[in-house]
């Protein structure tokens, strides 16, 4: 008897767009119920202020790498909180990553093991709760 071939789901896009709502979704209502700001985050945020300023030296003088401080500068103006425009920054990047883990686990696995993978990093609790700091 031949071997049973698993068949993608027929609603892979669905799917994953309904991840990445689940998982936008966690982390706006985390993002109002939840307040925290670390000590690094605080370093972030200066490091930010430093570059929004043009003091590329103070910013680059910072111990942590300048790429999140650079990204939170230049959303900054258009958000106009230090803390909110690192938060948001956080939230979409937490978001996006939806897409590489679902193509890692696809060529790794299939598109169910993707698929499940996505919904379950959607509403993991340190991933959630760490995609709403700065």
């Amino acid at each position: 008897m031949a071997p049973k071939i698993r068949t993608a789901p027929r609603h892979t896009n669905e799917l994953l767009f309904l991840a990445l709502f689940v998982t936008a979704a966690v982390r706006l209502y985390l993002l109002w119920q939840y307040y925290c700001i670390s000590s690094d985050g605080l370093g972030y945020i200066n490091a930010a202020k430093d570059f929004y300023a043009g003091n590329i030296k103070g910013g680059l003088s910072s111990v942590y790498p300048p790429a999140y401080p650079v990204l939170i500068a230049a959303l900054f103006p258009s958000i106009g909180d230090w803390e909110l425009a690192g938060q948001i920054l956080s939230i979409l990047c937490s978001v996006l990553l939806i897409f590489p883990l679902y193509l890692l686990f696809r060529d790794a696995f299939d598109q169910r093991v993707a698929l499940v993978a996505c919904f379950l990093a959607s509403v993991n609790f340190f991933l959630a709760r760490y995609g709403v700091h700065v």
